[in-house]
């Protein structure tokens, strides 16, 4: 519409026709807001506006195109952190590009955190604090973080909104934010120094982690309002947790815990070395003709669990 304005045409019925969308339905009130006067200079000023923002849409285009061959060696720590809820390929890419992918120059997400400026300062003198003002980092680093936690927070049934709902009743949305912060910084130290997708904990872990607690509020709360309460106790399976598979990294990360089947391999090999230790000690009895304890001795050995049952 308001490049047919500019090019001249004042029709309000075909330019209300130009509506698309949810437009269509307001097309009778388009045609009589659309009545009016715009003159050469009107023009002019809205040409102008809608000029200088193709000129944006331009290089935005040229930028990100640039952007993307230089952050192509990283793409797959890219996707990586785009599985924390609230992360966008945008938000992604100045996240690596301020803190880089060697974790090993933070020995601790504690310590990435400080660094990024995340943490609650410490000024301390006299046994008296005097400001808990958190010291500046990357202001570029800040201004991704603070876009991820905003749309963490509006997630449904995530750990970050569950932090963020508990906290921010008594501490105020700044600070309650800043938590969410530091989550997650500490949470991309720790996915690119193990290379794992993010497992979000749910928005019930506050309230699994202390379900007495919270039970002893609750039953406070109904009691003030003057009810009576009696509580009996439901058993119920745990929900599955769906198994996500790791994707392939090409960026260096640390050794961590051995997997599943490698343990399975170690606890077969344990096996046979029982077996073959059994074996070759009821050789060695019959051997020296001490046969009065091979009886109990085979019972006890027999017991001796299997490579196959280890495994399992």
């Amino acid at each position: 519409m308001l490049d047919a304005l500019v090019s001249g045409t004042t029709d309000p019925e075909i330019l209300a026709d130009l509506a698309r969308g949810k437009l269509r339905k307001k097309i009778p009130a388009l045609k009589e807001a659309l009545e009016g006067r715009f003159d050469h200079l009107h023009a002019v000023w809205i040409g102008a506006i809608l000029a200088h923002l193709d000129f944006l849409d331009e290089q935005i285009s040229n930028l990100t195109e640039a952007i993307g061959e230089q952050i192509a060696p990283f793409e797959k720590a890219v996707e990586l952190l785009c599985t924390i809820p609230g992360i966008q390929r945008r938000n992604a890419e100045c996240i690596i590009a301020e803190i880089g992918l060697d974790m090993s120059v933070f020995p601790t997400a504690k310590q990435l955190a400080s660094w990024a400026g995340q943490c609650p300062g410490n000024d301390q003198s006299a046994g008296k604090r005097r400001s808990g003002q958190s010291r500046k980092g990357s202001k570029w680093l800040d201004w991704a973080l603070e876009e991820t936690a905003m749309a963490a927070i509006r997630t449904k049934d995530s750990y970050l909104a569950a932090q963020y709902a508990r906290l921010k009743p008594r501490r105020g949305h700044k600070k309650a934010l800043g938590a969410v912060k530091h989550s997650i910084i500490c949470i991309i130290w720790h996915m690119l120094t193990t290379g794992e997708l993010y497992t979000d904990l749910g928005g019930d872990y506050f309230r699994k982690r202390d379900p007495e607690r919270i039970t002893k509020r609750l039953i406070a709360q109904l009691e003030s309002l003057g009810h009576k309460v009696t509580l009996s106790r439901s058993y119920h399976k745990p929900p599955k947790v769906n198994d996500t598979s790791r994707p392939e990294q090409d960026f260096p990360v640390r050794r961590g815990r051995l997997s599943r089947p490698a343990k399975e391999e170690q606890l077969g090999a344990f096996g046979l070395i029982l077996n073959t230790i059994a074996e070759r000690a009821l050789d060695h009895l019959k051997a020296v003709d001490r046969t009065d304890i091979l009886p109990g001795f085979a019972s006890s050995a027999s017991t001796l669990p299997s490579a196959s049952t280890l495994s399992s």
